[in-house]
């Protein structure tokens, strides 16, 4: 991991899947080490949410941005990542299916980062 990751030198981390139990707590460890995060969400209920339970707490270093195309969509995560140093994809589709997905749960350093998905592939 990049020597410019730690408390030392905050960065901006988009965090996706806020609303899950994996996001929310990785959205969360990161506020809580000093480092702001911006949350794409799909619903305007899920970012007043976050505002109203942390907005007090961690000020502008928490930012929502809401979601208006589906998350596999090319372009969905355009404005989302837009300046960010840091992207946690824990976002996971449900399937209730025979299949049954696991969380995608990668860290990437947006600069190193060159073909992963439609999704994240504007970093």
């Amino acid at each position: 991991m990049s020597s410019t990751f730690n408390n030392n030198n905050p960065v901006l981390a988009v965090v996706t899947g806020g609303s899950g139990l994996v996001g929310s707590a990785v959205a969360l460890l990161f506020l809580e080490r000093g480092h702001s995060v911006r949350l794409p969400l799909r619903k305007q209920e899920q970012a007043y949410a976050w505002v109203e339970a942390y907005g007090g707490k961690y000020g502008d270093k928490l930012q929502t941005v809401v979601l208006t195309k589906s998350i596999g969509e090319e372009g969905a995560f355009d404005e989302a990542v837009e300046g960010a140093d840091v992207v946690v994809h824990a976002a996971s589709p449900a399937s209730f299916g025979i299949e049954v997905r696991s969380f995608l749960f990668l860290l990437f350093l947006c600069p190193q980062l060159t073909d992963y998905s439609v999704a994240i592939g504007r970093c």
